[in-house]
């Protein structure tokens, strides 16, 4: 599952009329692997400007991972996590010459979130290929690196497994939101801006129905053909 490539799926579907219009924000069901994804797009944004549409996703509910068990933990809701120390949710782990303090999140898919002084300072390929393998992540893992900025802002960067250093996750700053919260970093009472290389994002995380919601842009890029050889399906 995509978080971002959800939004884009979103902006598809009204682009090629391929919906039904029931109020100013369509509820549009999109089925991945990791379950079914509620969107959200805005209507008066997609119209006032064709190229960009803002998109509201439900990302559903976060989990905490248990390392080297590949079943999560459930959070039921979010103010018993309040009610846990930070370090309850925090583990050591030592990757070459650094030891990181790590939190395990699950947003249909693994992230492991560290928080840093100034994303300056880390080498994200060297750390993040050493953590995404580590042997405590049998199918590997994503890491986000967190710096925070103050407690509405926060800053990532992400190394995703199987595909290295990218400009921006979708599920990665919805677990790096899930973790600030769990460690005391934002005021979790407000939607947090999630600034990555990429773009930024506004996350929230719902203490009455625990879920997670990210809204972002989808901008019309091109368009174009493809043929597609028959052999290939075959």
């Amino acid at each position: 599952m995509c978080g971002n490539g959800i939004r884009c799926i979103s902006k598809y579907i009204l682009d090629n009329n391929l919906h039904f219009y029931s109020s100013d924000y369509l509820h549009q069901s999109v089925h991945t692997l990791a379950g079914t994804i509620h969107c959200y797009p805005d209507l008066h944004h997609h119209l006032n400007n064709s190229q960009t549409l803002m998109v509201k996703v439900n990302m559903g509910s976060p989990s905490i991972m248990e390392l080297n068990e590949e079943k999560p933990l459930d959070v039921p809701n979010r103010e018993m996590n309040r009610t846990q120390p930070p370090e309850h949710w925090s583990r050591e782990v030592n990757v070459l010459d650094k030891t990181f303090s790590i939190t395990t999140v699950s947003m249909g898919n693994p992230h492991a979130v560290i928080f840093v002084e100034s994303l300056s300072s880390i080498d994200v390929p060297l750390y993040g290929a050493g953590l995404e393998t580590h042997k405590l992540f049998p199918h590997k893992a994503n890491i986000e690196f967190v710096e925070v900025v103050d407690k509405n802002t926060i800053r990532v960067k992400v190394w995703e497994r199987g595909s290295g250093e990218t400009l921006a996750c979708g599920t990665g700053a919805c677990a790096s939101l899930v973790a600030s919260v769990l460690n005391s970093k934002i005021d979790s009472q407000k939607a947090t801006t999630v600034i990555m290389p990429g773009g930024s994002l506004e996350v929230f995380w719902d203490e009455f129905d625990n879920k997670v919601y990210k809204t972002g842009p989808a901008t019309s890029v091109f368009k174009g053909e493809i043929t597609i050889p028959n052999s290939i399906f075959s």
